[in-house]
């Protein structure tokens, strides 16, 4: 854990009097004269040695000679260093480093040399990820934060300089947030300014702190400047790599959170300027006599400060902001405010990690997870599963638009068939691993976002036949046929004992609106577990066990899926005569949540009164927002995720019997407009929106 003298005048004197009264007798003893030796510098460089690698490689740069009109190409020997974010030999460094290399070499601090092959990359931001065969030797780099690092502080840069590996020079921070524009495309914004002696070949490399922390990437120098040079803050380095990352993964968990320490050093910058603009101090330093005319919210501002700065040395701490709609994480028991403390027993601290712990998982597994909610330790699972999985049988991975160049120039990027699920649609289809998917009827497929959005097109739901456009070997193929309905239709048959039919979403829409679809009951074969359940005719399935039903696709995932086979009774859910059957929930919930999303766009979770006096004690209590409907009073309002409705119309919203009795009452039924009132990072907000359907 980090401690630091920051705000306290007389400590550094006793310490810097320690220190003094200790060198008086330093040279009467080798021992301690051996041991002032290892200052703070010298122990930093050691613990990072086996945490940073140089990276050499030749690119080719392509120039247009304005008298000739013509294109020289030449060769380039580039040079930079990188970082070790996870021992399986992931690797982060700056773009630059590695844009157009041919082949990226890299070299360890043992001096062994390795090639790297590149992951993904953010040529915005000028970061990219590449992956080294795993090394024993390789340690990952200890993880600090920017977010309360001060001018004047020591810092140390490691890095490739000219090419000499592992040179290591010391500086102070110059400045922080610096925007620096870097030719006519890069420009890097907010970045730290640092007097540490910086070469070319120490791009990519960590500037640490004097605890041996990384604070920053170095990034660029000021060309003909003495000790000026530049570097991306931590905080947001990590989170371009946990971006990156991600696309190793192949499918979507649905949790989207933040380490709680932006949230702090977002709170610590806007007390600093409050107490900057009104005392006109440059720092909330505070000296014994020294005299201030702060006034008492000048002082409690001040203590608040000093105690969002104390959490901030704490450590960092996983925390769930939302849960994407859909998802598995929305369907699991994670809530907002969980803290993610472990994932298949690796610690969790910040979204980097969670992401880490997910390489190597594949759709239709599950990991362990431990989390914190108000104080209690809870181990749930998290189900990897997504609609690629669910509805093609498909477990696909990125692949970056340089892996494809050597094939064919013209695409753009594509998804690798990592696995096929057995007679799923893609199987039926002769998917094999190892094809490439280049296209999905008429669009591209060269990200996971690509693939998602074509199966959410109505083009695509409502087609009869598929055609995907697939490398083999280096060349093209298009796998196209029937979607093999029959034969799916007979597996459910045979297995449940049902011959069902897909609702259109609108018309699902007017039977239920709590749920994505559902399937009606068309037949019921005699003695099935359909019928020994009680299903009839004219019933409509949203769901089986845990899992949702919204297609036939899905219904023959569940039946493969080993967990249903252990289940002793399969549990239907079906809505009947405008009822759930059966209701888990408590008489009448459902249909007061129903009338929520139907009315305003709102999923709410109740917030116990402890967990809600820590955010404010302005109020009585609230309801946390879980999700809100796209395109509903509520997200016209711009309502998010994690939000805190605190009232309605007026009327406090502490409970949901509140919730109730507001849209029971007939002021509520016959306006026209619903004030909505929220609270968002401790600030209250609200407003009027005219309703769009009172019906």
């Amino acid at each position: 854990m980090r401690t630091r003298t920051r705000y306290f005048g007389r400590l550094p004197w006793v310490l810097a009097g320690c220190l003094v009264a200790s060198s008086l007798g330093a040279w009467s003893s080798p021992a301690l004269a051996e041991s002032l030796r290892h200052t703070p510098v010298v122990t930093a460089v050691k613990k990072t040695r086996h945490s940073i690698v140089n990276i050499h490689g030749r690119k080719t740069v392509r120039s247009d000679t304005a008298a000739s009109r013509n294109r020289t190409v030449r060769l380039v020997n580039g040079m930079g260093t990188g970082v070790v974010i996870d021992r399986r030999g992931y690797i982060l460094t700056n773009y630059h480093v590695i844009e157009d290399v041919e082949k990226i070499h890299v070299t360890l601090a043992n001096q062994k040399r390795v090639i790297g092959k590149l992951i993904n990359y953010d040529a915005a931001n000028d970061l990219a990820v590449i992956k080294i065969p795993p090394q024993s030797s390789l340690r990952l780099i200890n993880i600090g934060t920017s977010g309360d690092l001060m001018e004047g502080e020591t810092v140390i840069a490691i890095g490739n300089a000219y090419g000499y590996n592992h040179t290591v020079s010391e500086g102070i921070i110059s400045a922080l947030h610096r925007d620096v524009p870097v030719g006519d495309t890069q420009h890097y914004k907010d970045v730290i300014q640092t007097s540490a002696s910086i070469n070319p070949g120490n791009s990519g490399g960590p500037l640490l702190n004097i605890e041996g922390e990384m604070v920053g990437l170095v990034v660029a120098v000021r060309v003909g400047a003495q000790g000026i040079a530049f570097a991306i803050p931590v905080d947001k380095a990590m989170e371009v790599a946990a971006d990156l990352i991600t696309t190793e993964h192949g499918f979507s968990h649905g949790v989207v959170g933040e380490d709680h320490r932006q949230v702090l050093v977002r709170r610590c910058d806007a007390l600093r300027k409050t107490l900057e603009d009104g005392l006109g101090i440059a720092s909330p330093q505070i000296q014994d006599d020294q005299e201030t005319s702060s006034s008492d919210a000048d002082t409690r501002k001040l203590t608040e400060l000093e105690d969002a700065l104390k959490q901030l040395r704490d450590g960092p701490q996983f925390t769930v902001r939302t849960l994407a709609p859909n998802s598995a994480a929305a369907q699991s028991v994670l809530r907002v405010g969980d803290v993610i403390e472990a994932v298949n027993g690796m610690p969790i601290r910040q979204r980097l990690d969670f992401e880490r712990a997910l390489i190597g998982e594949s759709p239709g597994d599950e990991v362990e997870m431990t989390i914190r909610r108000e104080g209690r330790k809870i181990t749930t699972s998290l189900p990897l599963v997504n609609r690629t999985w669910r509805l093609l049988g498909l477990h696909l991975k990125s692949i970056p638009k340089s892996e494809l160049e050597p094939v064919s120039p013209k695409y753009r990027g594509g998804l690798r068939v990592i696995k096929v699920r057995s007679d799923s649609l893609a199987d039926r289809q002769g998917f094999r691993p190892g094809d490439i998917l280049f296209a999905v009827h008429k669009w591209a497929t060269t990200s996971q976002e690509d693939i998602a959005f074509i199966m959410e097109t109505r083009e695509f739901t409502k087609t009869k036949s598929m055609k995907f456009r697939i490398l083999r070997d280096g060349k093209e193929h298009i796998l196209a046929s029937s979607t093999g309905s029959r034969n799916l239709e007979d597996r459910i048959w045979r297995s449940l004992g049902m011959r069902l039919k897909v609702l259109p979403k609108t018309e699902f829409q007017q039977i239920s609106a709590k749920y994505q679809g559902g399937l009606e009951v068309l037949d019921v074969r005699e003695n099935s577990p359909a019928e020994r359940q009680g299903i009839v005719r004219g019933d409509v399935l949203f769901g089986l066990h845990k899992w949702a039903t919204v297609s036939l696709e899905d219904i023959s995932f569940i039946i493969d899926n080993p967990e249903f086979s252990r289940n002793d009774a399969t549990k239907f859910r079906v809505i009947r005569d405008g009822e759930e059957l059966p209701v888990d929930a408590p008489a009448g919930s459902p249909s007061l949540e129903s009338r929520l999303w139907r009315l305003v766009g709102l999923r709410l979770e109740n917030i116990p009164q402890t967990e809600f006096q820590r955010t404010t004690t302005k109020y009585r209590g609230g309801l946390r927002i879980v999700s809100v409907r796209a395109d509903s009073p509520a997200d016209r309002q711009g309502l998010l995720a994690g939000d805190i409705l605190i009232g309605l119309k007026g009327l406090e919203t502490t409970t949901m019997d509140n919730l109730s009795f507001i849209i029971e009452s007939r002021d509520f039924s016959r306006s026209e407009l619903v004030k909505f009132y929220i609270l968002r990072e401790g600030e209250t907000l609200y407003g009027d929106l005219r309703m769009a359907s009172r019906n």
